[in-house]
């Protein structure tokens, strides 16, 4: 289902005096918005993915501290 199917059921679902406040936020978002397209969130992992750069030696000695940090709460 596409986001404005979705839009349509989840407005058709509501009581018919929010009508009027749903048309007022459309007119605040379109007066509101800037024209330039919002660009689609990136996953965590593509945004901060070798963000570390760790030397391999740096890299395992945080894992390691990570292993026994959890270690501690087994």
């Amino acid at each position: 289902m596409s986001e404005t199917e979705l839009l349509l059921k989840e407005i058709e679902g509501l009581p018919p005096g929010y009508l009027g406040k749903i048309l007022d936020f459309v007119g605040h978002l379109k007066h509101n918005t800037p024209r330039r397209p919002v660009p689609a969130e990136k996953k965590l992992s593509e945004r901060f993915a070798g963000a570390l750069r760790l030397s391999d030696g740096a890299y395992n000695a945080f894992q390691n501290s990570l292993q026994e940090g959890r270690n501690e709460w087994a």
